[in-house]
């Protein structure tokens, strides 16, 4: 768990690390939605950022997405392209959102044979970014979702807190990820963050996720205010 003052920029630091540690091949990475990997994005779309980084080493996917086409305002990665993507020179046959153009089952299975065969039939990520709602949810597993427990590697199920369809990357993708990384910040997930470290048996989406590595916490001081201790740390480079 890190603590910060800054929850993007010791984003930022530990992918920067993760590509590193890849020395020149491909690094995989999962995509979060919802408000706080924005400004990760406005960032990773600056000048600087553009001339910095081995965009040649990128292979981007979404962990979830809402079934809308890439202009409407709330797709993920809609934003991400108006924010980033547009802007930096990374291939286009290295992005892979969701294929919104079909309906929502067919939008996941597409994508589970995307993902397959881009990465094998137990598709592994280098890297996947996940925030965590305030009733537990992260991606678009929310609470009692069968996609909970599904064996698929996508899923696209009802949402009735949202009263609409989703489409998400399941538990078994995510478990299978070298690194998970959950990013929440402010005091509105304060409550959330608390109840997913104190109480183990909550099945809270959240709680689904475990890999074999250990996720990270990358929280601000908000957001861990809940927790009895937690450490401060300025170093978000993996080891």
């Amino acid at each position: 768990m890190l603590v910060v003052d800054d929850v993007t920029t010791a984003a930022l630091a530990l992918w920067v690390g993760v590509v590193r540690q890849a020395g020149g091949r491909r690094v995989s990475v999962a995509l979060s939605g919802g408000s706080t990997p924005l400004e990760m994005f406005s960032r990773l779309g600056a000048p600087d950022m553009v001339r910095q980084w081995p965009w040649e080493q990128l292979v981007l996917f979404w962990g979830d997405e809402r079934p809308v086409p890439p202009d409407h305002p709330d797709s993920n990665y809609g934003a991400a392209r108006e924010r980033w993507l547009d802007r930096v020179p990374l291939p286009a046959r290295q992005i892979h959102p969701w294929p919104t153009e079909l309906a929502p089952e067919a939008a996941a299975r597409q994508y589970a044979a995307t993902l397959t065969a881009a990465m094998g039939p137990e598709p592994v990520f280098d890297l996947v970014w996940l925030g965590v709602g305030p009733e537990g949810h992260t991606a678009s597993l929310f609470p009692g979702s069968p996609a909970l427990w599904t064996t698929a590697l996508t899923a696209a199920p009802y949402v009735a807190a949202k009263d609409t369809v989703r489409l998400t990357l399941t538990p078994r993708v995510f478990n299978l990820s070298r690194r998970v990384v959950f990013l929440a910040r402010g005091e509105d997930k304060r409550e959330i963050v608390q109840r997913a470290f104190s109480e183990p048996d909550a099945e809270l989406p959240v709680q689904a996720i475990q890999p074999a590595a250990d996720p990270w916490w990358i929280l601000d001081r908000a957001a861990a205010a809940g927790l009895p201790t937690f450490p401060v740390s300025e170093s978000p480079h993996p080891r």
